[in-house]
């Protein structure tokens, strides 16, 4: 019996083993070369490569030279892409990061002078020396975890024109945006604690938006570098740039300043495209919100779906006006209702417990879990005014944390921009959209 089941154990090994060799024979035919998780090299003459599922790693050089590579895509497995994995590699022009994505090496994609776009996941928190050097970058949305930009690491990239490092962000190397003299604006966050040489001879006039104050700007541990060859930090000056301080992380908002309750959410939902300005340099975020931007949000979470209008949702709202199809689609969805069947007050404002109602619909048209604890809005000490119909929305919004920080709720109070869009970015964050 025990020589049996000795005879089962080693044909299962077997087994084992000629499947694993079946998976690394088909990698190798495709010309991956994989040792455990790590893409060592590839040796494939194909010009658009999807790098298989499983893979944790770009190994250093792994596609290094590769003339003819053009695309490639990476599985959401892949947390680092090492030193050099594309270096050289002149024919890419299209990469597809997976989200798991964490550190991109140094001289990772040095030299792929034909990406001129590149998406980075939410997950990256490094970005090597020279990661970037030599490629056409025109634009770049670095991820809100970012903490580490290297030295030298976007030199060349003659076509960028605005940077801003992301709240949290640490450290900035020297010469990172070297020969991006096309940049006039950049944002640099008051957690910033090293900022290296970077932008040597630069030729160009710079806006330098700081999140921080004058004084914080001068403090020791970011004075003893610099942004320009010569022009230290402690002497608060940088050569041909203009500075500005208590600066919104979203420069082109001037009536939006670094250190207000609401900048962080502002830019949060600004930066997911939920919200965007009253035009170019105004948030408005005193200013109420009205009805017919509530379903706009949410038509722009859901990348504004394709909707045919023929007649009106509502009488009051008219064909082509800039917020027809999104009230259209929010009626047909059940995340909106009017005054009435008939009225839906599309210019009037809005008041928080209806805000909080339509948050609701949406997260029920999403299929998100909207259980709370009951009566859980009590603990608010002006809980009676909240209307019998609003008390199951406003009572999720409260024990969720989207509402109710203070002492009051005031929810029949006219909702302001910034704070609608307080209670967004907290919705948006707990639910991961």
């Amino acid at each position: 019996m025990k020589k049996y089941l000795k005879s089962i154990f080693f044909a299962a090994l077997l087994t084992a083993a000629c499947l694993l060799t079946g998976i690394k024979a088909s990698y190798a035919d495709e010309g991956f070369v994989i040792d455990g998780s790590v893409l060592t090299a590839y040796t494939g003459t194909e010009t658009i490569v999807t790098v298989p599922a499983g893979v944790t790693k770009i190994g250093d050089r792994a596609f290094a030279g590769n003339k003819t590579l053009s695309s490639v895509t990476l599985p959401g497995s892949v947390t680092e892409i090492a030193t050099a994995a594309f270096f050289d590699c002149t024919a890419l022009s299209s990469v597809q990061l997976g989200s798991g994505l964490n550190t991109i090496g140094s001289f990772a994609f040095c030299g792929c002078r034909k990406i001129y776009d590149i998406s980075l996941p939410d997950s990256v928190t490094v970005i090597g020396d020279d990661a970037f050097a030599g490629c056409s970058l025109s634009s770049i949305k670095l991820p809100a975890s970012l903490k580490v930009i290297g030295n030298e690491a976007f030199l060349n990239n003659k076509e960028l024109d605005k940077i801003t490092l992301p709240e949290g962000f640490e450290t900035l190397g020297d010469s990172a945006f070297e020969g991006c003299g096309n940049v006039t604006d950049i944002y640099i966050p008051k957690t910033v604690t090293h900022i290296g040489v970077a932008f040597p001879f630069y030729e160009g006039r710079l806006n330098v938006y700081y999140g921080g104050s004058k004084d914080d700007w001068g403090r020791e541990d970011i004075a003893q570098s610099a942004l320009v060859w010569g022009e230290e930090i402690s002497n608060l000056t940088i050569k041909n740039a203009k500075m500005h301080y208590n600066a919104c992380r979203i420069y082109p908002f001037t009536d939006v300043s670094g250190d207000s309750w609401y900048t962080q959410h502002v830019y949060y939902v600004y930066e997911k495209g939920a919200m965007t300005g009253l035009n170019e340099t105004q948030f408005g975020p005193e200013c109420f919100l009205e009805r017919a931007m509530v379903p706009m949000i949410f038509y722009k979470i859901e990348k504004m779906p394709a909707i045919s209008v023929t007649e009106k949702p509502f009488k009051d709202v008219g064909l082509g006006r800039w917020f027809t199809s999104c009230v259209a689609w929010a009626k047909a969805e059940k995340i909106v209702n009017g005054y009435n069947p008939d009225y839906f007050g599309p210019e009037d404002r809005i008041i928080r417990q209806d805000f909080i109602k339509i948050l609701y619909s949406y997260a029920v048209y999403k299929g998100y879990d909207v259980s709370a604890a009951e009566g859980k809005y009590r603990e608010v000490d002006d809980w009676k005014e909240v209307s019998n119909y609003a008390v199951p929305y406003v009572n999720w919004g409260y024990a969720n944390g989207f509402i109710g920080n203070g002492s009051l709720l005031k929810p029949k109070d006219d909702i302001t921009r910034a704070e609608a869009a307080t209670v967004l970015s907290r919705f948006i964050r707990k639910y991961g959209i």
